[in-house]
């Protein structure tokens, strides 16, 4: 096995049990830990930012972030609140923020690159990462295996749906890939592992599914639910990969062993989120 390789099932090895722990009990330390995330994939994205010489002003994305986690995220209950009031008053001050710092700045020739990259910021890991705290919210099975409770089930769905997507694309893209599904986004993505990522989606819900207890969840909407969770999960990590091109590095970071940053690994679960939100919805 090389060396990568074997750093990457290492770190995953210890990663993943633990994240399965914190997710399956829900809760305010969940909610916590998500924001944590999403606070260090705004970090990650800043500093990939600067690799173009474009810095924008952090503090007003933070506070972008934290008004769609309080509102639409329900963080410490903020969801029970006076909805329109929490979220139009931190926006107010997260655009006011910006326009003082352009200002200050004074540089009329990258503004619009500073403050378009700082409202994208903002609705990029913000507004889709917040589906992920309204996610373990969802209608969920009351027991699992029998006996044990899991109030971050649905979540715990999602990620396996798209670890299955992720592992059945970088299999079939590597071993059976020819053909390259967008280039110009990224040079190894193969519509070979586009295939994969959906029928890995698809394979990861069916058996989530039963694993999880979700019998109120069709079999057939299942199935759906997984094929779009793998489509979308593609257009994601195309996305990410398209930024990453553009500000000409690798990795959004090294916090990960074998895995790169934050956004590398939930660069899918930001595109898919949403979707698997309204559709679970929907569907059960």
């Amino acid at each position: 096995m090389k060396p990568e390789l074997l750093l990457r099932t290492l770190f995953a090895v210890f990663a993943i049990p633990i994240t399965l722990f914190i997710v399956s009990n829900g809760g305010p330390v969940l909610q916590i830990f998500l924001l944590l995330f999403l606070a260090g994939a705004g970090v990650e994205y800043y500093n990939m930012l600067k690799h173009k010489e474009i810095k924008i002003f952090l503090p007003s994305m933070f506070m972008g972030i934290l008004a769609f986690a309080l509102t639409f995220g329900g963080l410490f209950g903020a969801l029970d609140k006076d909805i329109a009031e929490i979220f139009f008053g931190v926006l107010f001050l997260t655009t006011f923020f910006i326009i003082a710092y352009e200002v200050y700045v004074a540089d009329p020739d990258s503004i619009f690159q500073r403050a378009g990259a700082t409202a994208l910021g903002i609705l990029y890991i913000g507004g889709l990462g917040t589906f992920m705290m309204l996610i373990p919210g969802l209608p969920h099975p009351e027991k699992f295996l029998g006996k044990l409770q899991m109030h971050g089930s649905p979540l715990i769905l999602l990620l396996l749906a798209i670890w299955s997507s992720d592992s059945l694309a970088y299999f079939m893209g590597k071993y059976f890939g020819k053909k390259l599904l967008l280039p110009k986004a990224s040079p190894k993505k193969t519509l070979m592992g586009l295939w994969g990522s959906m029928l890995g989606g698809a394979f990861g819900m069916i058996i989530g599914r039963s694993f999880l207890n979700f019998y109120n969840l069709d079999p057939l909407w299942a199935v759906v639910i997984g094929l779009m969770l793998g489509f979308f999960g593609q257009v994601g990590d195309l996305f990410e990969s398209l930024l990453k091109r553009s500000c000409g590095v690798k990795d959004s970071s090294k916090i990960f062993p074998g895995h790169g940053g934050i956004l590398d690994r939930i660069d899918a679960l930001l595109f898919c989120a949403p979707i698997y939100y309204y559709m679970m919805r929907l569907c059960t």
